[in-house]
């Protein structure tokens, strides 16, 4: 009770332990009050160590709990982490008490949850090397647990796993099994990796570890607990899900996000083998033995490499790193020039195992290996040759036939057969893992001639061979494109190289085999855009520059970056305008205009202006001439700037009115020139305008009085059609201009403007002007090109000046003068830009200015990118063609003079050339040997030389890891470890030039430094530590993981013996403090011996004070730019989110700061955390300042490894126009060229050069850092990393498509999960893929669906899941299709399987290209051999069978009567089961789809009531289904008439006035004669829930119009309601929307398919209630189509036949009986006013062909009610009736056609009953009032041109001609000729003149030809048949027609 008010204060602690104890339980309340960033928990921190080593057990619970608190509250705590962790394993987990033991590994958990995971995970490994059994095991329990909760990429497997085996051999048995149980669990997270540690082990271990990995379940661990990070993220994804409704969704979303962040890569096995050390393991002797003159001697030095590389039986090697140069060197020795062929043979093998071993770092020793290999190839034996060709293939595989074709050339001409057969052979393996594009025309020219040769060889097998590689080139280029190489190659050898090019099998896809690509759809207009938008506010879909503001709104254009962008992002989208060339990009994308001419210029400026002003400009009184200049510009200011027709007016202005630009006067001349200027300014200045003026002005820049005007207007136009294009035309102009005047300014505008607007000209353009202005004789020409070269100097750097090396002394000595004074500034920060960029612009400088560095803002990367782009106008020469094989064997030469000899050829060369690229041969190798030298004189010339080669390679050749690698080695390892100061001068002074080439982060890289600095030479440790310490003190950047690996050696340093050592090594602490981190050289430190760690503290203490002192200074804070003009008052949903990111990332950045503060710093750096200091900082201390600067580089995040741009755009735009390569490398491996325009175009897209190296380095451990870090930036990074990822998707999507191609299954599954998480981002944001991306992608990404690892297909039929939402579905299936013929049946069936989940999904309408062949096609795959594809292709036709019913088996005829058994028996086991699928797809879930039935009763498909086709009766099963549904049948057929229905609302088409349609009254609900009023009664369509206005829909933030129409109009088959109705919804307000409807054009079919297929399938629905609105939005959005007339017309007959068919079918279903009678009537008159619309607005012809072919269908199917065909009958009737208003509107040889098919395929004697032939008589009817208006004339004509023939030829008998006709036909023609003879005599009573004329026709009859009446006569009565055919008439009514 005394004790109960104690409390634990900070500087005291109670002496009881009672007292302790009660003050611990106050400090735990305490802890849990406090905030979290209180200052008293500060206070405790000195506190805790005592708490947790509490000797009394009691209090010592009660501390841990208090100290659990205090880590989960405090932000403080992780600076504890390092101090406790330690004791809570020692001095915690093995005590007995089970509670005490649990809060420990609780706060350990607890400290790995607030991100300390290496320290516990260290203390916990230290805690297994523990004495005590006990603590040994809580720290396997606690490790265990650990990874239990928060997975493998918290917790580290591999420093774990290499404690297995020792753990396994302990004698405590609880050990061992505690031991085991976690080795489960990392089975768990790692898989099968572990399976080369559990084969080491014993075989009693073995077998129990199997046991028990047996009951292991196969689902995927998950962590259970994330970090404080993580929780955050999920947190924010919670906070920002829309819908409450989707919360538990989100929840879920979120966790697994957070999930696959903590996820790490997977592991591979060969990381956890330790690397075998050959070369250290080699005796001592072996250098002698292998040159032994003894062969024995010799074959032992071989057997000993060969052990020691030796594989074992399904294992792998790892060779450590190290220099196997000189190894090599002497296996190649013996390999060449031994004569024992044992002894080739083994050195061929230990050389192949070797290469297996070293994996890519074989690549620098391949090509060496690969020619001598050829050459050996003489040898035919077998036990020779078989590892010579493993040897041959691994070495070619590290280099390129481009490379090698010299050294393959020269062994096909060799002599022995063996070597050129071999090389043949090989030569055709090479081929067939080629691409076609990389055969190029070039390389293969001397390969063909080589192989020609070889074809004519006297050896069988040598022609053999020759053939082959021939043959195998052909399929790989193709046969159009190699047979011109071939030359005149006679019939029988070209038979010959045809037979091998067809049995050829290649990797690649055959060039002639590919398949074209589709061409893109044309942009809706020619705005500048590159893809259509339906946005209304994108200038592609108007497709007019009226969506410019007219007010001039200072808010940002769609598309434009945010005012707030961030440096980077500033940066880094003008990265790729700056380099060669840059601002060609952006220039090609500006508008365009047509021409037009002068007169029509000076029309249209007369009607602006007014037609006396523009004829004032031609008077020749300059006075009249400027007023009319002067009303001109006053009527333009007054004018809106997209209103003014900008090239008239500057045609008028420049030179279609004399005098022009032209004008001697020079008042009006400027006022000519500032009113281009303006209209550059305001107006839409085009290129067509710049090249009506440019050439004129051109000629005044040199004007003493006008030349200002002209240059402003001049960098007018600049600013409105980019520099580039400005600048080129006026450097080609320049020289040609006579004024040297004029030349002179010219090119000094240039100069001033390359500083204004930034290097947008291409260098090389310029460069090859300025040469020209150099060579002139007038001084002001030269010095104007001088001042040209200084600008463009401030850009590029000394490339520049070895450009001009081969100019005057003189005028180099000039140069180098103005040089000089400009050398150490910075480019300007470009004032100047394209007005259409001006947000752009305005966001960059914002960025710029918040980075407070201006124009040296990121300046290291800009230089970096300035000089890598320069290099490529250099020419440069490649080396290895320089260096013979004499001076290569020099450089090797035991004589030291020959040796000299060698290395002043190689200096000579390199005088020579200057500059070359990284093709050295093996000059790197030859170097690196010099370097070590014994003669000092050579090794300091080997420098000298080395030195001199950085420069000549430049940064991006000398970045080559074979070139630099080996010569950057041998100067540290030799030079600086000489003894003479001299040479270790010169050493430094190499490592210098080489460090300014290479950078030192790539230096860094590697265990180059950590190798040096483990030889204990003082020279080399203390050279190297003092070079060290002055670069990583200008550097001051984060610097490669492998340079940590140094920190041991360095820390030892510091105790060295030198003093010079130690003194190096304390130099060299406080930048490696600000460039690695305080915490990582404390880790460092505490591996050092106990002895030695007190002295080194001390000194690294006083050395962090340095770093505090020397790290960079954060920049102030620029003011934030106002904010936008907004039309609203509401923020969008972009701008919120941005807020909320950028106030959390403060108060992140905050927090962090005052942590690392408190610590009392931490590593220095110029890290985030400085930089977002807030501006009250600034009243600190100056030893606070410090101290926040130490800390916040520890605290540093990573540069944004991708950057935000517009480049995305302009790839797609030259992949359309085939500029560069098309992603296509289906079946093989990615060629050299893909790779390296993929990298060029990461590189201009501003990827990082960090990330850049990782994503193509060779090594695939590097592959999976580049994912991790792309992963970490996508989850961790906010709106920037989303919208990075969305402008380089298809950069990132192509990368990954190449790595599928790997064979590391770790770095796969990494980078599937990688491309998981980036598809769920798209999801969320509702981004859409283009078919360019796809292309690239999917076909590569079905490659692995066949993959045998579960995991990994897993993984991508989860990606493909995701696709379905930012890929248009139906797209998709097409890329499954293609998958069926692949070779793989696993492929195939995953394939199958994925077009059932996408066809159960998104309806039957999704199938491509039709359904019905898709089906047939998916149904081949019943027959296949694989048991898994039969079943998948079942399921798959089981799942359309749902869909399509009973003609799903006539779509997949013909096909084998196995087969259909097969699939019938399926579908009948599938009804008897209620429809559960089985096989491959049943595990496609419930939830995802509808089940969807064919509607019943009424409509189409419905059996209740029947139209029975001609001759057949009713089905017996048929008849009963309704009682009072009636058959239409013909006469005979057994059936009463039908009835019809009264019935709310139903439209009315009133029959014929000739043929009315006989209605049976009956009781039914419709009511075929209800009033026409009803059914133009008023509808009231639903009204469109509308989206809040910060959420933009799909097709309108869409970049690609048609593949956002797409992906909607699939959305629209969903079986998602809520999809459907958004779905529709967006494309009714397209509709709606006059330009932005015709975007659907050419969408209107699959608009309706989708539509109708939704009607259909929800006409008969289990809740009609429910499914009410999505009916009624359906019908609106029919409706709204044919509203619109642009679209109505678009429909085809198909579709219009369908639209009648569903609607029909939707007033006639029993659905609406159970809606109320309102609702009822409501969708009845929408239906009325839909049918009215498709026939009032529709093209016609396709109107009325589609009625007539559905009623084809109605009398020829079984299935279609009277009701239906009734309805259908009323639309024909109504067309009938109004026919005399739009006969010429039809298409009438169409209709007629139609009409005939029917009538022929049902005769009049087909139909018995004249109650049941209504369809007969509708058609009929049809033709009677076609005839009424178009034939009765033609009828009159033909009979009474067969009476004058009749009266002419009185004994020709036509009764012959008539007895093959009908006889209605016989009784028309008599009837007929009977009223004409009446009317005749009638005529001629009357009329005299009459008379006359029937007898002077008659006459004529003697003119008649051969055969006169009976041919005539045929002739007639062949015309009257013919209209019988065709005009077939109402025989029942045959008056009528007379």
């Amino acid at each position: 009770g005394e004790h109960s008010k104690a409390v634990i204060k900070p500087d005291t602690i109670p002496q009881k332990w009672d007292a302790r104890k009660a003050g611990y339980q106050e400090a735990e309340k305490e802890f849990r009050r406090l905030d979290d960033d209180s200052p008293e928990f500060s206070s405790y921190l000195g506190l805790l160590k005592k708490m947790v080593s509490d000797s009394n057990a009691v209090a010592q619970e009660f501390a841990l709990s208090a100290v659990l608190a205090f880590v989960e509250n405090a932000k403080v705590a992780g600076k504890s982490a390092g101090e406790i962790c330690p004791l809570l394993v020692t001095k915690c987990l093995g005590v007995p008490k089970a509670r005490t033991k649990e809060l420990a590994q609780s706060i350990l958990l607890m400290y790995i949850e607030i991100e300390k995971q290496d320290i516990v995970l260290e203390a916990l490994l230290a805690g297994l090397q523990a004495k005590q059994p006990k603590v040994v095991q809580a720290s396997i329990q606690t490790l265990r647990e650990a990874l239990r909760q928060f997975g493998r990429g918290v917790i580290q497997p591999k420093p774990i796993v290499k404690e297995f085996a020792r753990l396994l051999e302990e004698r405590d048995k609880v050990t061992r099994d505690e031991t085991k149980q976690l080795l489960i669990e990392m089975y768990r997270w790692v898989g099968a990796a572990l399976n080369n540690q559990i084969t080491n082990l014993k075989p009693v271990q073995q077998q129990e570890l199997q046991e028990l990995l047996k009951d292991l379940p196969d689902t995927k661990a998950q962590p259970e607990r994330y970090l404080r990070s993580q929780q955050a993220k999920m947190q924010q994804q919670q906070a920002a899900e829309p819908s409450a409704n989707h919360e538990g969704a989100a929840a879920g979303d979120s966790a697994d996000a957070a999930g696959d962040t903590a996820a790490a890569a997977a592991v591979d096995p060969y990381e956890f083998l330790e690397p075998t050390d050959v070369l250290s393991k080699l005796t001592k002797g072996f250098g002698d033995l292998i040159v032994s003159k003894k062969w024995q001697e010799r074959k032992e030095a071989l057997d000993e490499v060969d052990k020691l590389t030796q594989v074992p039986e399904g294992g792998l090697i790892k060779l450590a790193k190290a220099d196997y140069g000189e190894l090599f060197s002497q296996l190649r020795t013996v390999l060449g020039k031994d004569s024992n062929l044992v002894l080739v043979a083994l050195s061929a093998k230990c050389m192949a195992q070797l290469a297996a071993g070293l994996r890519k770092s074989f690549t620098p020793y391949a090509s060496a290996c690969l020619k001598t290999a050829l050459e050996k190839f003489k040898e035919r034996k077998v036990n020779v040759v078989t590892p010579l060709r493993e040897l041959a293939d691994l070495a070619a595989g590290c280099t390129t036939l481009e490379a090698m074709s010299e050294d393959y050339i020269a062994a096909i001409g060799n002599k022995a057969p063996g070597v050129k057969i071999e090389t043949c052979q090989l030569l055709a393996r090479q081929f067939a893992a080629a691409k076609p594009g990389a055969l190029n025309k070039k390389l293969m020219k001397p390969f063909v001639a080589a192989l020609l040769k070889a074809i004519d060889d006297r050896d069988q097998e040598t022609r053999e061979s020759g053939y082959a590689a021939l043959g195998t080139a052909m399929k790989v280029i193709g046969e159009s494109n190699f047979k011109p190489l071939l030359g005149d190659v006679d019939d029988l050898k070209m038979k010959k190289i045809e037979e091998c090019c067809a049995n050829a099998v290649v990797v690649a896809k055959p060039a002639a085999a590919s398949k074209p690509t589709a061409p893109a759809p044309k942009a809706a207009s020619s705005a500048p855009a590159p893809a259509a938008s339906l946005s209304k506010t994108s200038s592609a879909a108007s497709g007019t520059a009226a969506s410019r503001s007219k007010t001039g709104t200072s808010g940002p254009r769609p598309g434009a970056p945010p005012p707030a962008a961030k440096k980077k992002t500033a940066a880094s989208t003008d990265k790729g305008k700056k380099g060669v060339g840059g601002g060609a990009g952006l220039g090609d994308s500006l508008p365009t205009e047509q021409t037009i001419s002068d007169e029509t210029a000076v029309e249209t400026c007369s009607n602006l202006f007014g037609k006396e002003i523009v004829e004032q400009l031609e008077s020749k009184a300059w006075k009249s001439r400027l007023e009319a200049m002067e009303a001109i510009k006053t009527k333009l200011n007054d004018q809106i700037g997209s209103e003014i027709p900008c090239q008239a007016a500057v045609r008028v202005i420049s030179n279609a009115v004399k005098p022009g630009l032209k004008d001697n006067n020079f008042q009006v001349l400027k006022l000519r020139l500032e009113t281009l200027s303006y209209l550059a300014a305001n107006a839409q200045f085009t290129r067509t305008s710049a090249d009506a003026c440019l050439e004129e002005i051109y000629d005044k820049i040199g004007d003493a009085k006008v030349g200002d005007s002209a240059k402003a207007c001049l960098t007018a136009i600049a600013e409105a059609c980019s520099l580039d294009y400005v600048g080129v035309q006026l450097a080609q102009t320049v020289f040609k201009l006579k004024n040297p005047k004029n030349q002179s300014e010219a090119l000094n505008w240039l100069a001033q403007s390359v500083l204004e607007f930034g290097l947008r000209i291409p260098p090389k353009e310029l460069i090859k002007y300025v040469r020209q202005g150099f060579a002139a004789t007038n001084p002001a020409i030269r010095q104007a090109a001088i001042s040209l070269t200084v600008s463009l100097y401030m850009y590029i750097g000394d490339s520049l000046r070895s450009l001009l090396a081969d100019e005057k002394p003189a005028l180099l000595q000039q140069i180098d003068q103005e040089i000089e004074q400009i050398k150490d500034k910075k480019p300007p920060a470009p004032t100047r830009g394209l007005k259409h960029a001006a947000a752009a612009a305005s966001g960059k400088s914002a960025g710029k200015a918040a980075a407070g560095g201006g124009a040296n803002a990121d300046a290291g990367d800009d230089d970096e990118d300035d000089a890598a782009g320069v290099e490529d106008l250099v020419p440069r020469v490649d080396l290895a063609d320089k260096l013979t094989d004499a001076t290569v064997a020099k450089l090797g030469d035991s004589n030291w003079k020959i040796r000299k000899e060698g290395l002043d050829e190689v200096r000579a060369l390199l005088n020579e050339c200057r500059l070359v690229t990284s093709n050295l041969g093996e000059l790197p190798e030859r170097l690196r040997q010099r370097l070590a030298d014994s003669n000092k004189v050579l090794c300091s010339q080997a420098m000298e030389i080395s030195e001199a080669l950085a420069p000549a390679l430049g940064k991006r050749h000398a970045k080559n890891p074979a070139v630099h690698r080996p010569i950057v080695s041998g100067i540290v390892l030799n030079g600086m470890s000489d003894a003479k100061p001299r040479q270790r001068q010169i050493a430094c002074q190499a490592l210098n030039a080489w460090c300014e080439q290479v950078g030192l982060a790539l230096l860094a890289e590697g265990d180059l430094f950590v190798e040096a600095l483990r030889k204990e030479n003082p020279f080399l440790r203390a050279e190297l530590l003092g070079w060290l310490a002055e670069k990583l003190m200008a550097h001051k950047k984060p610097l490669p993981a492998d340079f940590k690996e140094c920190l041991p050696t360095i820390l030892t340093c510091l105790s060295d013996r030198s003093g010079d050592v130690r003194k190096k090594a304390t130099e060299a602490i406080a930048p490696i403090i600000i460039c690695i981190g305080w915490d990582s050289v404390m880790r460092a430190w505490k591996k050092l011996p106990p002895a030695s760690q007190g002295d080194v503290r001390a000194i690294l203490d006083k050395e962090r004070e340095k770093a505090a002192a020397e790290a960079p200074a954060a920049p102030a804070p620029a003011p934030a730019p106002p904010p936008p003009a907004a039309s609203s008052s509401k923020p969008s949903s972009a701008t919120s989110t941005s807020r909320n990111a950028s106030a959390g990332a403060k108060k992140s950045a905050t927090r962090a700061s005052e942590e690392s503060s408190s610590a009392g710093g931490g590593g220095g750096g110029s890290g985030a955390a400085s930089k977002r200091k807030s501006g009250s900082t600034a009243a600190l201390s100056a030893a606070a300042d410090k101290k926040a600067a130490a800390a916040a580089a520890e605290d540093a995040g990573p540069i944004a490894p991708i950057q935000v741009n517009k480049m995305r755009e302009q790839r797609l735009s030259d992949e359309k126009k085939r500029k560069v390569l098309r992603w296509d490398f289906s079946g093989g491996q990615p060629e050299r060229d893909h790779i390296q325009q993929l990298q060029r175009q990461m590189t201009d897209a501003g990827f990082s050069s960090e990330l850049l190296g990782q994503l193509f380095h060779q090594d695939f451990r590097q592959h999976i850092k580049a994912i991790e870090s792309l992963s970490a930036y996508l989850d961790n990074g906010g709106d920037d990393a989303a919208e990075g990822h969305r402008c380089n998707v298809d950069l990132i999507l192509k990368w990954s498509a190449a790595r599928f191609y790997d064979t590391n299954p770790s770095m796969v599954m990494r980078c599937l999960e990688y491309l998981n998480r980036l598809f769920q981002v798209m999801m969320d944001r509702e981004w859409l893929l283009n078919d360019s991306d796809a292309q690239a992608f999917f076909p590569h990404l079905l490659i692995k669906l066949g993959e045998p690892k579960d995991v990994i297909r897993r993984d991508v039929k989860s990606l493909f899941g995701k696709a379905n939402r930012v890929y248009p579905a139906s797209k998709l299936f097409l890329y499954f299709m293609d998958g069926l013929a692949a070779k793989s049946a696993k492929q195939r069936q995953e394939c199958l399987d994925e077009l059932g989940k996408i066809i159960q999904v998104q309806g039957i309408g999704v199938c491509q290209p039709t359904p019905a062949q898709a089906m047939k096609a998916i149904a081949k795959q019943i027959g296949d051999r694989d048991n898994s594809v039969r079943n998948a292709a079942l399921n798959t036709l089981l799942v359309a069978y749902r869909f399509i019913g009973e003609p799903l088996l006539k779509m997949v005829e013909p096909m084998q009567e196995k087969d259909r058994s097969m699939l019938e028996e399926r579908i009948r086991r599938q009804g008897s089961s209620g429809g559960a699928l089985s096989g491959s797809t049943a595990d496609i879930p419930a939830s995802s789809a509808r089940e969807s039935t064919p509607p019943k009763s009424s409509g189409v498909g419905s059996n209740s009531a029947t139209t029975s086709r001609p001759g057949t009766a009713p089905s017996a099963s048929a008849a009963p289904a309704q009682v009072n549904s009636a058959t239409i049948t013909r006469r005979g057929g057994g059936g009463g008439g039908g009835g019809g229905g009264s019935g709310g609302g139903m439209f009315q088409l009133e029959a014929p006035e000739l043929d009315p349609m006989p209605v049976v009254p009956g009781d039914s609900e419709y009511d075929m004669n209800a009033e026409e009023e009803e059914m133009n009664r008023p509808v009231e369509f639903p009204k469109l829930a509308r989206k809040p206005a910060e959420e933009d829909l799909t097709l309108k933030s869409s970049p690609d119009a048609f593949t956002a129409i797409t992906h909607v109009i699939t959305q629209v088959s969903s079986t998602d309601s809520k999809l459907v109705c958004s779905a529709v919804r967006q494309l009714i307000e397209v509709m709606l929307d006059e330009d932005r409807c015709k975007l659907l054009s050419g969408h209107v079919d699959p608009i309706l398919l989708a539509v109708t297929n939704q009607i259909s399938l929800n006409t008969e629905p289990a809740d009609p209630v429910g499914t009410l609105d999505l009916l009624r939005s359906l019908l609106y959005c029919l409706s709204t189509v044919f509203h619109v007339a642009v679209l109505a017309k678009c429909a085809s007959k198909d579709r219009l036949k369908s639209v009648f068919q569903s609607a029909i079918s939707l007033v006639i279903s029993d659905s609406l009986t159970r809606l109320d009678p309102s609702d009822a009537d409501h969708v009845n008159r929408t239906v009325n006013q839909l049918c009215a619309s498709v026939i009032a607005n529709a093209d016609r012809t396709r109107v009325l062909l589609s009625l007539l072919r559905s009623l084809y269908e109605c009398v020829d199917r079984v299935g279609f009610s009277q009701l239906f065909t009734e309805l259908n009958i009323k639309c024909l009737w109504r067309i009938t009736r109004e026919l005399d208003k739009h006969v010429a509107e039809y298409d009438w040889d169409s209709v007629l056609a139609e009409c005939n098919a029917f009538l022929t395929s049902f005769p009049l004697e087909s139909w018995q009953q004249p109650d049941g032939d209504a369809p007969l008589r509708a058609v009929t009817n049809l033709l009677h009032k076609l005839c009424q208006l178009k034939g009765r004339d033609n009828t009159r004509e033909g009979l009474n041109e067969l009476y004058d023939f009749k009266q002419a030829n009185p004994d020709t008998d036509l009764k012959p001609y008539l007895s093959k006709a009908s006889a209605f036909f016989n009784r028309y023609i008599e009837q007929g000729l009977r009223s004409i003879e009446k009317e005749r005599l009638r005529a001629a009573e009357q009329q005299q003149q009459q008379q006359q004329a029937v007898s002077a026709l008659m006459s004529t009859g003697g003119q008649l030809p051969k055969g006169s009446g009976g041919q005539l006569a045929s002739e007639m009565l062949a015309k009257l048949r013919e209209f019988e055919r065709t005009h077939l008439l109402n025989h029942s009514q045959p008056d009528q027609l007379t």
